[in-house]
């Protein structure tokens, strides 16, 4: 009996142990299974949030748009359609997708697993006291009331909860990070950093300051200027004035009236101290070794003009991306800003990733100059009013007078790109079509008719100059002609800077990248001369490689060759015009907007007329089968994959 009850008294004990040991295990597989959950699902945002989500604001709320994949597929010619999108209207305030974001954000935002994290915890010359009163006011500020997170444009919700100090990764190349500044900081110019906001998000505007003082050496920063151009939100009062006396080096000065980006700028560059100007945007965050790299090259090179190379704070997870150092600053003939691939030429100029990189304009986020220099030159035309213009008015000045544009890959500084960045008081499109009108008669000279055939082809933007702005722009000229007594004119800077842009035809109806109103795919021309689609076109972004024009004698060209119609296929090929065919082709657009409708293609074969419109679709032809293609398709007025936008309209009757 005793040896009945030992056993079992030991059966009791080995099973107490073997439950004890399950549990453990069982434990330990949950929690990595939910460790490897969250670093996936952590990769996929990475991955996605960024390129997919978009953002729009309707009635005062923001509503995300979550593209899963490459949902905007077209359909299959004798296939079954298969659309997949999704809209997720959000609250930002209680929104259910900051939820699970903020949980992450130890993952997502921080980098903390990233080997190359800048340096960086706290302004070192902040004691204990100051940190422990900057801490305070944060909860404070932060909790007061505010405008609706769409009224910024961005995540500022998400934005309060995230470090004013928090860690980036170091995105520089290694080339870059093997060079030491120590032994040349003593010799290096002192820095004024100027911060224009307007209604800007507290904690980002906070959180640029601070990335400045944490990641800049002191002997090289002179002052911050930040200059409130009349804000109307109370936290930017008040509450910002307590938080900046606690700061060491930073001053903020308040316009009484709206001056805009172009003249607040001005005004603090003339109360700057130090010998390089700074211009950094509110929503701005600067990484490791930002500032030497650029001192350095201006104290070198005091009549050029630099600017970082820019990477991307997410406007909707506030994370930092990296840049992928393949763009450099271009324009439209509209003169909006664009980014355009670094050609091959200007690659092979460079020995190493650490070269600096000829830029034709600047992005004006973030953008540095020599002081004396910028201000004998004209600084920043203030005939400009609020904002815009004023980046390719200081580039092409610079090029055209005896300077150089570049970008410094070894300088990295992050932007939250924001639709509708900047705030007007009055009609945006008539103050931006007046600002880049002055900008092409004080630089462009005869290729300001593109400018102005693309402008005022539509009527709301077509404004007339009065006497006082004829005036000005005479006595801008003036001071140009004295101060630098001979410039390169406008064709030199096109064939020697950027001989890449394409000069639109004059005999063009529409002109530029084709995209596609759907699945914003555009034409792609091939080596084998079919034409495809690729998802690599933007609206901020051109490929003078892809660009095409309807002509008015009713034909598609590219450059100096033909778009024809294959028959039977109907895909598209690029063949010399003129190239004999037994089908006549008559190219038109049939316009809902200036520049935006249906293709429309008109054949004559053996008598018959007939209409086409053309269509993305999913090839099923050989050797393009379940390549995305633009085909001729009979017109179906509620397929939106019939509609297509040219870069511009273009009219010549216009040009003023």
């Amino acid at each position: 009996m005793r040896l009945r009850v030992g056993t079992v008294l030991k059966l009791r004990r080995w099973i107490l142990r073997l439950i004890t040991v399950t549990l453990f295990i069982a434990f330990l597989l949950v929690y990595h299974l939910n460790q490897w959950e969250m670093e996936t699902r952590s990769q996929w945002e990475k991955r996605h949030i960024n390129n997919n989500w978009k953002y729009h604001y309707k009635n005062g709320n923001t509503v995300f748009q979550q593209a899963v994949g490459n949902t905007n597929k077209p359909r299959d010619i004798g296939r079954k359609q298969n659309f997949l999108a999704a809209l997720v209207p959000v609250d930002i305030k209680g929104a259910q997708i900051l939820k699970d974001i903020k949980r992450r954000k130890g993952k997502t935002l921080d980098w903390t697993k990233d080997g190359n994290i800048s340096k960086m915890t706290s302004y070192k010359h902040w004691n204990d006291n100051i940190k422990h009163k900057l801490r305070q006011l944060q909860v404070d500020i932060f909790n007061q009331s505010r405008p609706p997170d769409s009224a910024y444009k961005l995540n500022v919700t998400l934005s309060d909860t995230i470090s004013l100090d928090r860690q980036v990764p170091d995105t520089r190349h290694l080339s870059c990070r093997t060079i030491n500044y120590a032994s040349s900081r003593s010799t290096l110019p002192k820095s004024t950093v100027i911060i224009v906001c307007y209604n800007e998000a507290l904690s980002m505007l906070l959180r640029c300051i601070h990335s400045i003082l944490n990641r800049t050496p002191p002997e090289l920063l002179a002052e911050i200027i930040v200059v409130d151009d009349a804000s109307k939100i109370q936290n930017l009062k008040e509450p910002l004035d307590r938080y900046v006396n606690l700061l060491s080096k930073v001053t903020v000065v308040r316009n009484k009236h709206r001056e805009g980006l172009i003249r607040a700028r001005m005004l603090a560059a003339r109360m700057a101290k130090g010998d390089v100007l700074v211009f950094h945007d509110a929503h701005t965050e600067v990484n490791v070794d930002w500032l030497e790299p650029q001192l350095l090259y201006l104290q070198q090179n005091p009549s050029h003009v630099v600017q970082p190379e820019v990477e991307n704070i997410d406007a909707a997870t506030i994370e930092y991306f990296p840049s992928s150092g393949k763009m450099r600053g271009g324009f439209g003939w509209d003169l909006k800003y664009s980014w355009i691939e670094i050609p091959k030429y200007e690659l092979q100029r460079r020995s190493s990733e650490a070269d600096p990189i000829r830029t034709p304009s600047i992005v004006g986020c973030a953008v540095s100059v020599n002081r004396a220099h910028f201000l004998e030159t004209g600084g920043f035309d203030e005939g400009l009013k609020i904002w815009g213009g004023e980046n390719h008015e200081l580039a092409w000045r610079t090029w055209l007078c005896g300077g150089a544009v570049v970008t410094l890959p070894c300088s990295r500084v992050a932007h939250v790109f924001k639709p509708f960045s900047y705030s007007f008081d009055g009609d945006r499109e008539r103050i931006v079509s007046k600002n880049v009108m002055r900008i092409a008669e004080l630089w462009m000279g005869n290729y300001k008719q593109y400018l102005y055939a693309t402008v005022r082809a539509y009527k709301f933007k077509r404004i007339n100059f009065t006497d006082a702005d004829r005036e000005s722009i005479r006595e801008r000229k003036k001071f140009f002609q004295i101060k630098f007594k001979e410039c390169k004119n406008f064709g030199w800077y096109l064939k020697t800077i950027v001989p890449e842009i394409n000069i639109p035809p004059e005999n063009a109806d529409v002109f530029g990248e084709v995209t596609n109103d759907r699945s914003r795919s555009c034409f792609n021309i091939r080596s084998d001369g079919y034409i495809d689609l690729t998802y690599n076109c933007f609206i901020t972004r051109t490929r003078p490689e892809n660009e095409l024009y309807i002509d008015t004698s009713g034909h598609l060209r590219y450059r100096n060759l033909c778009v024809t119609l294959l028959y039977p296929s109907l895909l598209l090929h690029v063949d010399p015009c003129g190239a004999t065919s037994k089908i006549q082709t008559f190219w038109s657009m049939h316009k809902f907007a200036p520049s935006f409708g249906r293709i429309t293609i008109g054949i004559v074969d053996k008598g018959k007329h007939k209409t086409y419109c053309i269509e993305q679709v999913t090839c099923v032809l050989e050797p393009f089968v379940d390549r995305q293609m633009p085909q001729a398709m009979p017109c179906n007025d509620e397929n939106r994959f019939q509609l297509w936008s040219f870069t511009y309209k273009m009219d010549y009757s216009q040009v003023y």
